[in-house]
């Protein structure tokens, strides 16, 4: 009897090794696939008359098992290195997890304030216009998104990208600080 106690117990033992193993070679990876702003200019704006701006970014799973996004949030502020940051907007924070399968994308919103917003997007779109080049002190969206995995283990993702004004698209920052997986 106490043989076959001792030989369940290792194989119970052995089963969560397995389990761990194959959640740790197979874990969740949840990546940005795309971002962008709706709508691009404050012209743009102005015409669709809905009052509402937004970052739309999409996150996807590229592991093998899900991905529970436990929170994350978002900031979009002008930046130059070596100078203070300006806020200009927080966009989205999570306010309940949410299951991301292998393999799954997912669009999630951040609303921006619209009329602050479009008043900092006219002023940089216009100097941008005039000098023909990207503003010195880019607008940029960061932020990070943390995710669990089924063996409970916490995991973030951290996410940058420029706002290029003249071609109205999003440009992923190479600084570590900001685009990072664990």
């Amino acid at each position: 009897m106490y043989a076959a106690i001792r030989t369940l117990k290792a194989i119970e033992k052995q089963a969560k090794v397995a389990d761990a193993t194959l959640v740790a070679q197979f874990r969740p990876k949840v990546v940005i696939r795309k971002m962008q702003l709706d709508p691009p200019t404050h012209f743009a704006f102005d015409a669709r008359q809905e009052g509402i701006w937004k970052v739309v970014i999409q996150i996807a799973n590229i592991g093998g098992t899900k991905a529970v996004v436990t929170d994350g949030f978002g900031y979009f502020q002008e930046y130059k290195k070596d100078y203070p940051q300006k806020d200009l907007s927080v966009g989205w924070v999570l306010g309940t997890p949410l299951t991301i399968q292998a393999g799954q994308r997912v669009d999630i919103d951040y609303i921006l304030d619209a009329p602050t917003f479009r008043s900092y997007m006219e002023i940089i779109e216009t100097s941008t216009v005039l000098r023909g080049k990207q503003p010195a002190r880019s607008p940029i969206f960061h932020g990070r998104i943390r995710y669990r995995d089924d063996m409970g283990t916490e995991r973030e993702t951290g996410f940058g990208r420029e706002w290029d004004v003249v071609q109205h698209r999003f440009v992923p920052l190479t600084d570590p600080e900001f685009e990072y997986q664990d």
